[in-house]
């Protein structure tokens, strides 16, 4: 019997931000979208994208270090559902207007499809579960455009961190916490018996649905999603929720990993306040006592709490089950002692005491209009709680699933994750920038020049040995001779990495294009108000200070000032402006997705890429002067001359400059430089993985100076 269609939505009529019928053109009234927008990144498929001739893509969720989570429609069960696609960072992308995701060559090759397969493979796992009502659904799974997809329920409710937020002090009392925790508990215990590890607990991916049930999204999101490439790939992890073996690739995870979240989770909704990060513990930061900070609970409780909070695996409890039956013990303890005193335990008072039919607490639902309401009948007594926990515990169908038991730590190939985005079900708005780019660049080369493998006297082969023997990891290099216009870079050079100090290139180009075309006066004064963090001269000091941009400009080229580099792109109206005039250069490899040290844009996934090539490009536009007048191009060389900073100086000759920008991240290195040689300039970029930081200046030294040495042979 066919489906009957007849009251079914039509999708070119539904809007893509929130998939409710719209009625006209425009902006959503219902949610803000606005018909005909267009992704942010290139990696993201388009509005209204239809997928296994069923589902039909509105917009994007969330984007986190394995995959991208969409908005979508079912068009034969007539519902909204969340698509997972599978493309983790570095081992493929997707140009503009190609739905085909590109898969990098070599090893990075092979990894995307051993990804690929675990994908599905725990999809397939996951869609077990579909009937238990603490776990995300899984209902569809199937390849497609060179990647897979994740069909699942879209979750409408409010995630804990949001509850908080109507909470007093940003927290909640022993018996409400307990309400949310016991069942992740459960629910961890039915997915840890099938080798499955959720690594990414927090407040942010348990949620409060409509129908008043707690269930655990966001599955998978951990460093480890693949036990046999686990070594090249990496995702931010939460700070405080992740235990120290998340922050190696040699640390080994269990179900110890999960109780650990799971215990810094109840710990945020019994204290308002997030854990250190466990990283910061092991170097000596301590964890403040529940009590201490006005929390009514038993010792008994607390101590059981601390334990699955340990910084060591080995010394918190091996199993979910296990975690769970001392909690219950512990508040079988503190109840007795309760009833016999007569007064709350510790003799401390929350300063929000439970009540029994507590009154409700409004909240709104993500990705709906009307109101959710948490009513007393999630919010009982605690004497009742701790009923229903020993029930819970005792009543487990632990015959059908098998209770989890790992008596010391295993490696972590034993268990797998099952893969679904950071913050999958989370709104991800990003401001578009609609101020128009700067024309005429008439000056801009059209023709792109030909790789060849042969520059003047280089070899290649010395250079990338020198990568290789400073780096374990796969490497980039590009090379261009300005004076034949002639190029070189290896299989690597054109896949887009991880920018760092890079996106200073980009930017200054920009500013100085601006400048050129008369759009943008180099000596108006900005005012210095938020400070960026991170690398720079800017301190706190300087906040009220006023500075040219021409100032800006050299304090974030010559020195990595990252609150430099904000304040020139919110002079330059925003991202968007940057990322047109790099387009408008004819530069492909290059997109700039967040200001520096924007850690909630970064949380989202959005982060700033380059290929080798396209930054190396747009460094031979200014060393052959293409794109401005010659004295501009060398005063954009001279401010990026960092020789001193560095202590590039000691591998070049007195009488040879090198113009350069570096960015180090952890295990990661990125350098670009314009090299003066007595034949002529070079353009010269690396980028390579697993590269000590205190080798990555000398790494690029010694590559610098082979050049000069063949160059002048």
């Amino acid at each position: 019997m066919g489906l009957d269609n007849s009251n079914a939505f039509d999708a070119n009529n539904l809007c893509m931000g929130c998939m409710q019928q719209r009625s006209e053109s425009g902006q959503c009234p219902m949610c803000g979208w606005v018909e005909g927008s267009q992704p942010d990144s290139p990696l993201y498929l388009p509005p209204q994208t239809e997928l296994n001739n069923r589902y039909v893509l509105g917009r994007v969720l969330g984007h986190g270090g394995f995959g991208i989570t969409y908005l979508g429609w079912d068009q034969e069960l007539q519902l909204k559902v969340a698509i997972k696609e599978y493309l983790p960072d570095g081992l493929g992308t997707r140009a503009f207007g190609d739905r085909t995701v590109s898969v990098f060559s070599g090893q990075n090759g092979q990894d995307y499809e051993n990804g690929l397969e675990k994908f599905l493979a725990e999809a397939r796992t996951l869609a077990r579960f579909q009937s238990n009502s603490n776990i995300v659904s899984i209902m569809n799974f199937f390849k497609e455009n060179g990647t897979a997809y994740i069909v699942m329920e879209y979750v409408e409710g409010i995630s804990l961190s949001q509850h908080l937020q109507y909470k007093k002090d940003g927290r909640m009392p022993l018996d409400e916490a307990l309400t949310y925790i016991m069942p992740v508990a459960d629910a961890l215990s039915l997915v840890h018996a099938e080798g499955i590890l959720h690594r990414d607990i927090s407040p942010d991916n348990i949620y409060i649905t409509k129908n008043y049930h707690v269930k655990l999204l966001d599955f998978g999101a951990s460093r480890k999603v693949m036990s046999d490439v686990d070594k090249s790939l990496s995702v931010l992890l939460k700070p405080g929720y992740a235990p120290i073996e998340q922050y190696s690739s040699r640390g080994v995870q269990g179900s110890w990993t999960d109780e650990y979240s799971l215990a810094a989770t109840f710990y945020k909704l019994l204290s308002g306040k997030t854990p250190p990060e466990s990283i910061d513990r092991m170097q000596g930061m301590e964890l403040e006592s529940l009590v201490s900070l006005g929390v009514d609970l038993p010792s008994s409780l607390e101590q059981v709490v601390f334990r699955a909070l340990a910084v060591q695996p080995q010394e918190r409890y091996q199993s979910i089950e296990e975690f769970k039956v001392e909690l219950t013990k512990a508040l079988s303890i503190g109840s007795s002692a309760s009833q016999a005193s007569g007064q709350s335990n510790n003799g401390v008072s929350h300063k929000e005491p439970s009540k029994s039919g507590a009154p409700k607490t409004v909240i709104q639902a993500e990705g709906s209009s009307p109101n959710l309401e948490v009513p007393g009948r999630l919010i009982s007594n605690k004497k009742a709680i701790i009923a229903v926990v020993v029930i819970l515990i005792f009543s487990l169908p632990a015959a059908v699933y098998g209770i989890v038991s790992f008596n010391k730590p295993k490696p972590s190939g034993q268990v797998i994750s099952a893969n679904q985005s950071n913050n999958s079900q989370s709104n991800n708005n990003q401001v578009k920038n609609t101020q128009p780019v700067a024309s005429g660049l008439e000056k801009v080369p059209n023709n792109k020049p030909q790789i060849i493998e042969e520059i003047n006297n280089i070899d290649f082969a010395v250079l990338e040995n020198i990568l290789r023997q400073d780096s374990d990891g796969s490497y980039s290099l590009y090379i261009r001779d300005n004076t034949t216009e002639k190029e070189y870079s290896n299989s690597h050079a054109v896949i887009q990495k991880v920018a760092g100090g890079l996106v200073y290139i980009p930017i200054m180009i920009t500013v100085l294009n601006e400048s050129y075309h008369g759009d943008l006066n180099l000596d108006k004064l900005i005012t210095i108000q938020a400070l960026a963090g991170g690398t720079g001269k800017l301190t706190q000091q300087d906040r009220g200070r006023r500075l040219t941009i021409r100032e800006l400009l050299e304090l974030m080229m010559q020195y990595s000032d990252n609150t430099a580099a904000n304040l020139l792109i919110d002079e330059l109206g925003g991202l968007g402006r940057i990322n047109e005039t790099i387009k408008t250069l004819n530069v492909e490899g290059v997109v700039l997705n967040r200001k520096l040290m924007d850690q909630e844009a970064a949380k989202r996934g959005f982060e700033n890429y380059c290929s080798p090539r396209g930054i190396g490009y747009l460094l031979s536009l200014i060393a052959e002067t293409k794109i401005m007048t010659a004295k501009e191009c060398e005063y954009a060389i001279s401010i990026m001359e960092k020789r001193d900073h560095t202590g590039m100086a000691k591998y070049l000759p007195d009488n040879i400059m090198i113009s350069h920008q570096t960015g180090i991240l952890t295990g990661i290195f990125n350098d670009a430089g314009i090299i003066n040689t007595s034949k002529g300039r070079v353009v010269v970029v690396a980028m390579g993985e697993k590269v000590d930081q205190n080798k990555a200046i000398d790494t690029f030294g010694k590559v610098a100076k082979a050049v000069v040495e063949q160059m002048q042979k």
